[in-house]
């Protein structure tokens, strides 16, 4: 009767084992399969006689084995209940995410002889809360530039009044000078970058507008407006900049979006320059077609740029100045170029020493 008994157990337990959806199995101390429930036999696929018997690293693979299941195995063999979840990438499967739970047994003489292992099929969920995870950032980020768009429109609409007031005073210094060619050469210059801050400002709410404007630009005209900006602070410096490009070299619209981009990588490379101990401080911008595509080069001379700050150049916030600038002209460079006129944006140290940044403008927008 009690031999009756015990096979009715045995049966019951075994309908149990193989009645839940957790993958269970027991490994010896050799990291042999002894046992497994057919959960883990439809989960990677194989019959039981391809697994019971076998190395562990035969069934998951020797990588994910010695990364992985080993360590925890080790672990379980000196005593130890493991509980850990993880990525796996077996062998022939698509990637899963377990919940794994490793219970050492022990023999009548309290050593370990084994372990049983229960995991726990975790994918979905964690496929669901990385995709949720994703979703908040992007809303984050829109939320952002959001925010960021209301307050440009502001600080632009801010800025449009005492702009013109300067332009008024700038015109009654001119009626007040005494005629000396050096106060006048000031105040023509003074007028041209006022002239040239108004239009950018005038621009700056138009940036993520969807229409194109049609007007042919010349790229060489469009370099000429960046100097007016950045040729006083550079001369302060000592930084030179030298441009090679071709009259003949135009785009159609976006005259301002080049712009904002490619000011941002000069005002960078000046920034760079100006913490660097080189004596020749020099900025050297090229320009060429490639497969009908319009390529800028700008390159510098400066101390170059770490493997680290690499990994962030583009990020938002990202800064390398201490005090100066708050991390996001690079940042807008890359997602105007890239997102906006569908161009690239790569960058490299040359020999570490000096920065190399390479614009593509798409053919669509090119004119040779």
């Amino acid at each position: 009767m009690k031999k009756f008994q015990d096979q009715i157990d045995k049966k019951h337990l075994f309908d149990l084992f193989n009645l839940t959806d957790n993958l269970l199995s027991y490994v010896d101390t050799e990291y042999i399969y002894r046992a497994v429930n057919d959960a883990y036999i439809r989960k990677y696929k194989k019959s039981a006689d391809e697994i019971i018997g076998r190395y562990v690293w035969e069934v998951m693979g020797k990588d994910m084995f010695e990364k992985i299941i080993q360590p925890n195995l080790q672990k379980a063999f000196l005593g130890a209940t493991v509980e850990y979840e993880a990525w796996f990438e077996f062998p022939n499967l698509p990637k899963s995410y377990l919940i794994v739970t490793y219970k050492p047994t022990f023999s009548d003489d309290l050593i370990v002889d084994g372990v049983v292992v229960r995991a726990v099929d975790y994918t979905k969920f964690k496929e669901l809360e990385e995709k949720k995870e994703e979703q908040e950032i992007i809303f984050q980020e829109i939320s952002k530039m959001a925010q960021l768009g209301e307050m440009i429109s502001f600080i632009s609409h801010q800025w449009r009044q005492p702009l013109n007031t300067l332009a008024t005073y700038m015109l009654k210094l001119r009626q007040l000078t005494s005629g000396k060619p050096d106060t006048l050469k000031a105040i023509e210059r003074c007028e041209t970058i006022l002239e040239e801050l108004s239009s950018h400002v005038e621009s700056i709410n138009s940036l993520y507008a969807s229409n194109l404007n049609q007007t042919l630009y010349s790229i060489k005209n469009i370099f000429d407006s960046i100097l007016i900006l950045v040729h006083d602070r550079a001369c302060l410096l000592g930084v030179e900049i030298s441009i090679d490009c071709s009259n003949s070299v135009t785009v159609t619209g976006y005259r301002d979006e080049i712009i904002h981009i490619l000011l941002a990588v000069i005002e960078n490379a000046i920034d760079s320059l100006s913490r660097s101990d080189e004596s020749e401080k020099k900025i050297t911008i090229t320009t060429h077609s490639e497969n009908n595509d319009i390529v800028i080069d700008i390159q510098d001379s400066g101390d170059g740029i770490s493997l680290e700050d690499f990994k962030h150049i583009f990020e938002p916030g990202f800064t390398t100045k201490e005090s100066r600038g708050h991390g996001y002209g690079l940042y807008f460079a890359h997602k105007l170029l890239t997102e906006k006129l569908g161009g690239s944006i790569e960058v490299r140290s040359i020999s570490e020493k000096g920065a190399w940044f390479r614009l593509k403008l798409p053919s669509d927008l090119a004119i040779f």
